[in-house]
């Protein structure tokens, strides 16, 4: 009975998380909603693209010039990836990345 409950909650949870969870294209940045926060993430912010893990499963990993990592999950198609890509003019190397900010891990 217990597992059970712990489960359907589990199952729930889940549910709800991803279909409140979204992003919007725009030209100049990407929002990400989150719940009800509106997260705020401008092209010419966006230094480093992980472009192995966007390929693979389209999950969306960058760094911003603050020196912030931003992990977001993958969309079905792969459009939020192809966007970031395609809109982000100042990407970096990793090893220029690397070493402008050397306390994160890549």
């Amino acid at each position: 009975m217990i597992i059970g409950l712990y489960v359907a909650t589990t199952f729930l949870i889940f549910f709800v998380s991803i279909k409140s969870y979204y992003y919007y294209i725009d030209a100049n940045f990407l929002r990400v909603v989150r719940f009800k926060k509106i997260f705020k993430y401008p092209y010419s912010d966006i230094l480093w693209l992980d472009e192995s893990k966007g390929e693979k499963n389209g999950t969306v990993t960058f760094v911003l010039k603050t020196g912030h990592i931003v992990y977001l999950i993958s969309d079905n198609e792969g459009l939020v990836y192809k966007a970031v890509l395609e809109n982000s003019k100042n990407l970096l190397p990793k090893e220029e990345i690397i070493h402008r900010f050397p306390g994160i891990k890549l």
